[in-house]
């Protein structure tokens, strides 16, 4: 009877430590499967960072034409300024002879 006693505790001992392996074994599986989630996480993120840093040097390159072409509109604007102003000087000088001329056509005149 005692032997009994002692083969019933040990095949609950053993079924409670086979219970044990088998939680174990589904935590494992659950770990396993949430670093697997993780990994593909994590290369989804590796990829969202390269294409942000691939739009992110298409965006520098576009900054830098925009710079050099606003540079380029700039020396155009200044370039048209002083041409206006070599005109207004110019128009001055032509409208300066003309009133001379009127004044030297009135003296004519007069004589």
């Amino acid at each position: 009877r005692a032997l009994r006693d002692q083969l019933a505790e040990a095949q609950k001992e053993l079924e409670t430590a086979q219970a044990r392996a088998s939680e174990f074994e589904q935590q494992a599986g659950q770990t396993q499967e949430q670093a697997e989630a993780d990994r593909r996480r994590l290369l989804d993120l590796e990829v969202a960072a390269t294409e942000a840093r691939e739009r992110l040097k298409l965006h520098q390159a576009q900054a830098v034409d925009d710079q050099r072409r606003a540079t380029e509109l700039r020396m155009a604007a200044d370039e048209a300024d002083r041409e206006l102003l070599a005109q207004a000087s110019r128009a001055a000088q032509l409208d300066g002879q003309v009133s001379e001329n009127k004044i030297q056509l009135r003296e004519l005149e007069d004589r």
